[in-house]
């Protein structure tokens, strides 16, 4: 077959039935970041590639994904008999004095 010349990315709200192209600009890298997605929404993508003969069929959807905050804070919950338990994501405050 013929080179491929670029991918089309496209994804689609779960619960959706129809797919939106996400990528406007020719892609080329096995690479991209999407942008201005809304935290807590799930998605999934699927990917074709374009030679010179057209656009492939799309590949299989990927699993569900879920938007999240990269950058969630640490969370800890203290049990002051034997344990120590930290979670990623949830706030916390520690009150107390330091002597």
């Amino acid at each position: 077959g013929s080179d491929i010349t670029m991918y089309i990315l496209e994804c689609r709200l779960i619960g959706k039935d129809k797919f939106t192209r996400v990528t406007k600009e020719k892609l080329l890298n096995r690479k991209y970041k999407h942008d201005g997605l809304k935290e807590g929404d799930t998605y999934e993508y699927r990917v074709s590639a374009v030679n010179a003969i057209g656009q492939g069929k799309p590949s299989f959807c990927t699993k569900p994904i879920t938007c999240k905050d990269e950058l969630a804070p640490p969370s800890i919950e203290l049990d002051f008999r034997d344990k120590l338990v930290v979670r990623v994501g949830e706030a916390f405050s520690l009150d107390g004095r330091y002597g």
